[in-house]
């Protein structure tokens, strides 16, 4: 990238740049002056070539947009086109216990990271209906903040403020659905959270997936809270623990990236088995920047790409 803030920039070229650019992408002159930080009064003017200001400062804001977008494109053209969602075993596995839910029944997964349960659940909604996802985090692993998370899902748009009354018109909606919820990072939830669910499946019938980290099988199991999780243990029909891939997950994840390279697919096979790893995201994470480095330097993926892109993982400057 060049430093243009005392550099000449050819203020006609900038407007033809700036004219086309807007019209490729269909932007209207509010949008296009968000995307550039002009406002629109004053950028309409300058592409149309009579504005009356300083045209050298807006011709070199546009300069520095122009560059930091075709970094980006030229970023995104190294990327290797992403699937959506492909199939291996431990993907079938967590499909198993989402249709175990969605028949009406309770059941829990615990799986390690990187090993595509969010993005299978988010792939099971459109399979069936009606079916909501929630996600619970540090900051709605409540009783009162998952009430609203299941109102917003589902839709209800209660009027009621307490948390209690809200809950009891949510009963009421899901009475007369065969529904499905999936609670993803479920293993935030507080013990009165988890309660809460397993009401909400005695009162309506709603079939409840709860997803997470092995912590919450953990938890409903072996933990100190263990027996006071005695009903929700009990309603539990499914439960899948997995702390680590196979090798057919990540040879599933090769082909669909379409990495046939024996070295490579050895490399992502390596990482993502060992302890400790991000499974399939680390490998996608390697994937990305070593397709960058590949298009940098004019070629294919090669296996020396994705060893330096797994190195730059974890750089350490030790005394």
């Amino acid at each position: 990238m060049i430093h243009v803030d005392t550099l000449p920039v050819d203020v006609a070229d900038m407007i033809d740049w700036a004219n086309g650019f807007k019209a490729m992408h269909g932007l209207s002159w509010e949008k296009f002056g968000e995307l550039v930080d002009i406002k629109a009064g004053t950028l309409q003017p300058f592409c149309k070539g009579n504005y009356a200001g300083r045209n050298e400062d807006l011709a070199r804001k546009i300069f520095k947009f122009k560059q930091a977008e075709e970094s980006r494109t030229q970023h995104q053209a190294g990327i290797p086109v992403e699937p959506e969602f492909f199939e291996c075993p431990t993907t079938l596995r967590v499909r198993a216990i989402l249709a175990e839910a969605a028949s009406g029944n309770m059941t829990a997964g615990g799986l390690g990271p990187g090993m595509c349960k969010t993005k299978t659940a988010q792939e099971f909604l459109g399979r069936v209906s009606p079916a909501w996802m929630i996600t619970l985090d540090e900051l709605t692993y409540d009783v009162g903040p998952v009430v609203r998370l299941v109102e917003n899902a589902i839709g209800l748009k209660s009027n009621k403020n307490w948390a209690s009354r809200v809950s009891a018109d949510i009963i009421d909606f899901l009475r007369k659905k065969r529904a499905l919820l999936i609670v993803d990072e479920a293993n935030h939830a507080s013990r009165k959270t988890l309660e809460q669910f397993r009401r909400w499946h005695d009162a309506t019938g709603v079939g409840i997936c709860l997803l997470g980290n092995e912590e919450l099988i953990t938890r409903l199991e072996t933990g100190k809270e263990r027996d006071a999780f005695g009903r929700l243990n009990s309603r539990i029909s499914e439960r899948l623990v997995q702390n680590m891939l196979e090798e057919d997950d990540i040879a599933c994840f090769c082909d669909a990236w379409n990495i046939f390279n024996p070295g490579i697919r050895a490399l992502l096979m390596d990482v993502a088995l060992r302890p400790g790893s991000g499974g399939l995201r680390e490998c996608r994470q390697i994937i990305t920047k070593a397709s960058v480095i590949a298009t940098q330097d004019g070629g294919s993926l090669e296996l020396a790409h994705v060893r330096w892109a797994y190195e730059r993982r974890a750089i350490r400057i030790i005394r």
